[in-house]
């Protein structure tokens, strides 16, 4: 029985490390790709100021407080279940705090589309609509890392490049909450979030 759990354990995490490659090498791509473009990121970027002023702090947020509160917020309520009046409570945090006004609209709908699909009926159409818009409002909601005149006059090809890697990480945790678990999502966040800044401390990015 033992020996069982364990290669489930095992199995979990080669799932998960996989995933992480998958993640790594797609932002690595995005990344040549800006570097030959010459897409600079904008100079005001809210995370870097943050990070600068006071790190300890930041680093405990960014690995263990936010992809706890981005997953309950946007991948718990995917699936039916008792909890997700605590992604009501949390989606308040991005609806008060954001500088847009377009996130505020889609994140709105979000919470409208999957408190109605807590009491529908079970339908793959309604389900697969509230996966889209789960991805496009996690993508949004990082638009708040920058100010809001950079991104104006950032141009379309280059904020598309600039939020790839938000868009790709939500479809593979996506993925991985609706094949495995909730706490696979969250560990799969928080070390993807860890790998990211480990390797912008290290390269000074």
């Amino acid at each position: 029985m033992e020996l069982k759990h364990q290669k489930i354990k095992t199995k979990n995490l080669f799932y998960l490390f996989k995933h992480l490659l998958y993640a790594l090498v797609f932002v690595s791509v995005v990344e040549l790709i800006k570097y030959h473009l010459n897409i600079v990121e904008p100079d005001n970027n809210k995370l870097k100021e943050e990070f600068m002023s006071n790190f300890i702090f930041s680093f405990f947020v960014a690995i263990c407080l936010s992809p706890i509160i981005e997953e309950l917020v946007f991948r718990l309520p995917l699936i039916k279940g008792d909890y997700f009046i605590i992604s009501i409570v949390l989606s308040f945090i991005f609806l008060t705090t954001s500088s847009y006004i377009f996130v505020k609209i889609i994140l709105s709908l979000f919470v409208a589309l999957f408190v109605f699909y807590q009491f529908y009926n079970h339908s793959n159409t309604l389900q697969c609509i509230l996966i889209i818009t789960s991805i496009l409002a996690f993508v949004i909601i990082h638009f708040d890392n920058f100010n809001t005149k950079d991104l104006e006059n950032y141009g379309l090809i280059n904020t598309i490049f600039l939020f790839l890697p938000q868009f790709f990480l939500a479809i593979l945790i996506t993925k991985i909450r609706m094949e495995t678990t909730f706490i696979n999502a969250v560990v799969f966040h928080s070390f993807y979030n860890l790998t990211i800044l480990s390797f912008a401390l290290f390269f000074n990015i």
